[in-house]
């Protein structure tokens, strides 16, 4: 059963945030994180399906960075 709890702790976050700006990218640098799951819906975008201008300006450094 031992394994068993060490392969679910994958499913876990390692780190949250209030808001996905709050992610720096020597976080993800650092750990060698290749993937960001997220919640779309009313949470990255509004009821138009727009962005806020300060997540189209983190992406936006995020992709230059890389």
């Amino acid at each position: 059963m031992a394994k068993r709890k060490s392969l679910l702790k994958n499913f876990y976050p390692k780190y949250t945030f209030e808001k996905v700006e709050d992610i720096p990218y020597e976080l993800i640098k650092r750990d060698g994180i290749k993937l960001i799951l997220m919640d779309m819906d009313n949470t990255l975008i509004d009821n138009r399906k727009e962005y806020s201008k300060n997540l189209k300006k983190w992406i936006k450094d995020i992709s230059l960075k890389a």
